[in-house]
């Protein structure tokens, strides 16, 4: 896959920019010995991605993408003199638009023009020439994976005049394709379902010099999980389509963590493996159910000349184990993990932890049954902070945090005993993950709902989208709004509930509950009162003093809209979409009654009380019970 990389034809984006200094340019020109007085020769420029696929959308920038521009007179160098001192430009309707606007100086005078992507402020301070470059762990993430690239572009001895000046953006990364070489009697489609891949210990941050393009300075070791998904060549009996960027560095101890059938081969990368500036670099592993992995094949293309080498890897490395980056939270919040005849050994929940000594989202495990977990990694948080406890108070619906110093932990095992370890015990058994749903299913509607714990409650992580009772009778769908038979209303794919509807007390599905009042109010005291880290999107309006959504918590609330009762007249209406979300409550009686709905506000962070009523029409978020 990526020998057809090399027969891509450069993809250029024309760019036209028109940029103007003035005196208050402050913060993109530098004072200058001799004043440089702008002419009326506007700045062209054209610019380009070599073909190297490290871009995802089609190796071309995209919307919202930024690149910092540099303009020199000539000779001079970025820890010298700079005329345009990182201006930035956004990419938006296939153009990029500059911040401001320039144009050449009067005179005769030659420049040199040096761009990078991606931008950031403050990239290259002044009387200096290098820039911070990181990459980043989660590259799985389309998204991610894209800023996680580096590139530079230079054309010097520029002469002012109405040509574009082209600009020529180079990868400065190495990019790692990863290929799973199977033999012919494997079954490779069965195969791609099963095999993920990690590189691990590889320095994920450095220093780049513009002026003798070289990294230095590589720091902070971590697991990166590639891009991309696998694709069968079957006529080759491959698995293709993973790729990492990576930082140039030297091999050191960086290893790949291949699972494959349920087993984990750890595997050091290769002596002569050259992870150099702008490569292109493939390591083929090479494996057989039989033999487990026989060895790795690294190449390198586009630019370096490579070699390929076998490294045979003994069959006793293979382990019974379970990568943390396995657990697919947008599936669920909440993981078992189980043993082979599915008993569940383990819970790994992804959820937000806050007192007075943490305020952090996390991945914890908790052994079967425990109140009491291990956290595996603090989310977005470097260092030898991870592996700390939290013991749960339920009662008061509140945590107890002891902070580790650990490296965050990302491999799980179980030892003969069914105790899930951190390290590779004796003895194992083999364990998988299972995500932990609601499987409602009403006859012949069957609707798949994810989990999320927050504090000690478990919560459904999106609305109820039944149209049946969990009787299977129909819900009737009320589309004349002045009916207040008992149904429900839909909106935008959104399901609201009407108090009839609630009140026949069979919605819920088995085992789980529409809250109390107290149910929301213990909740409410979890998140510290902050409704923002329960609402997801960019959807929510904003207000003054309201904190901005953020969906710590991971509960997701949209803001959906709700019906109401009309001012005048019996009726129902629809509003307040991109305002509110509510959510019907019951009362805190041992038999309880439809009481109201809380509300979730664009103009406030508490929750607000929605008064009932038989016009209303709201969603439902379950509770486990």
């Amino acid at each position: 896959m990526i020998k057809h990389l090399k027969n891509r034809c450069l993809r250029a984006l024309r760019l036209i920019l028109f940029i103007y200094i003035s005196s208050s340019c402050v913060n993109n020109i530098k004072e200058e010995e001799v004043p440089l007085i702008p002419g009326t020769i506007p700045i062209q420029i054209s610019t380009q991605i070599t073909c190297t696929q490290t871009r995802v959308a089609n190796n071309q920038f995209t919307a919202d993408d930024s690149i910092g521009l540099y303009v020199l007179p000539e000779s001079k160098t970025l820890n010298e003199k700079r005329y345009v001192d990182n201006m930035r430009f956004v990419s938006k309707d296939g153009l990029f638009q500059p911040d401001q606007t320039i144009y050449y100086p009067t005179g005769s005078g030659k420049y040199d023009f040096i761009s990078y992507y991606p931008y950031r402020a403050n990239a290259i301070l002044p009387n200096e020439s290098t820039i911070h470059v990181s990459v980043r762990e989660s590259q799985n993430v389309d998204s991610i994976y894209s800023i996680s690239d580096f590139m530079v572009a230079k054309t010097t001895g520029v002469i002012p005049s109405n040509l574009s000046v082209e600009l020529k953006h180079a990868h400065k990364l190495c990019q790692v394709g990863l290929v799973v070489q199977l033999t012919e009697e494997e079954d490779i489609n069965e195969l791609k379902q099963s095999t993920s891949i990690v590189i691990n210990n590889t320095l994920t941050q450095a220093t780049y010099n513009f002026i003798d393009d070289t990294f230095s300075s590589g720091n902070t070791p971590k697991d990166i999980t590639p891009n991309g998904e696998w694709v069968v060549d079957e006529a080759a009996c491959k698995l293709v389509g993973k790729k990492a960027l990576l930082i140039p560095q030297e091999v050191g101890n960086g290893k790949l963590t291949l699972k494959i059938q349920g087993k984990i081969f750890a595997v050091p990368l290769p002596n002569d493996m050259k992870i150099v500036n702008g490569s292109n670099c493939e390591l083929t592993l090479h494996y057989s159910s039989k033999m487990g992995i026989k060895g790795i094949s690294p190449s390198i293309g586009e630019w370096q000349e490579g070699s390929k080498s076998d490294v045979v890897i003994d069959t006793d490395q293979n382990t019974e184990a379970l990568l943390v980056s396995d657990l697919n939270f947008g599936q669920s919040s909440v993981y078992h993990i189980v043993d082979a005849n599915n008993t569940i050994l383990a819970e790994v929940c992804k959820e937000y932890l806050l007192s007075n000594t943490i305020n952090a989202q996390a991945i914890v495990l908790y052994p079967a049954g425990s109140k009491e977990g291990t956290v595996l990694q603090l989310l977005n948080t470097a260092g030898a902070v991870h592996g700390g406890t939290v013991a749960w108070d339920i009662d008061t619906n509140s945590l107890i945090y002891t902070a580790g110093t650990s490296a965050y932990i990302a491999t799980l095992y179980a030892d003969t005993e069914g105790n899930i370890v951190f390290t590779q015990p004796e003895n194992t058994q083999l364990i998988l993950p299972q995500a932990s749903v609601i499987k409602d299913i009403r006859s012949t509607e069957s609707i798949t709902y994810p989990i999320v714990k927050i504090g000690t409650q478990y919560w459904m992580r999106e609305n109820l989208q039944a149209i049946k009772y969990n009787d299977a009778t129909p819900i009737s769908l009320i589309t004349d709004l002045t009916k207040t038979g008992a149904g429900y209303y839909t909106k935008d794919g959104n399901q609201f509930y009407n108090k009839s509807a609630v009140a026949k007390g069979t919605l819920a599905p088995s085992n789980w509950k529409i809250p109390c009042r107290a149910d929301w109010d213990q909740l409410e005291k979890y998140i510290g009162n902050n409704t923002a880290r329960l609402k997801a999107g960019t959807l929510w309006q904003s207000s003054a003093g309201v904190n901005t959504a953020n969906n710590l918590s991971g509960f997701g609330a949209q803001p959906i809209g709700l019906f109401y009762k009309a001012t005048s007249g019996n009726a129902s209406i629809y509003s307040f979409k991109n305002k509110y979300s509510s959510f019907w409550h019951m009362d805190n009686a041992s038999t309880p009654l439809v009481l109201g709905a809380v509300g979730l506000s664009y103009e406030t962070n508490s929750f607000t009380t929605i008064t009932d009523s038989d016009y209303g029409g709201y969603a439902i978020r379950c509770l486990r019970e």
